[in-house]
């Protein structure tokens, strides 16, 4: 899903975690969500405690960041920590 996702597959929306942010569209269907008709959270009632909602943010339902570069493939743990090691 992140290797594939597109401009077009990002969700901006509040639902999650009570304010907006970007979230991947395949992960919502996921959740058995529509992302085409998600409603608006109510801030009146943002709670950060336990939550009884079945999509989770994070755990379900994946967040898109700010930059967006399309992905060729995916690159290993050990070819990460490789690229960032200080010589």
């Amino acid at each position: 899903m992140i290797i594939d996702n597109r401009t077009e597959d990002i969700v901006y929306t509040s639902l999650f975690a009570g304010v907006h942010g970007n979230y991947l569209k395949g992960s919502i269907v996921n959740a058995g969500l529509d992302p085409e008709n998600l409603p608006e959270s109510d801030k009146t009632k943002m709670d950060f405690g336990a939550s009884s909602a079945k999509a989770k943010a994070w755990r379900d339902v994946w967040g898109r960041g700010r930059g967006r570069r399309r992905r060729r493939h995916v690159k290993s743990s050990r070819a990460c920590a490789q690229s960032t090691r200080v010589r």
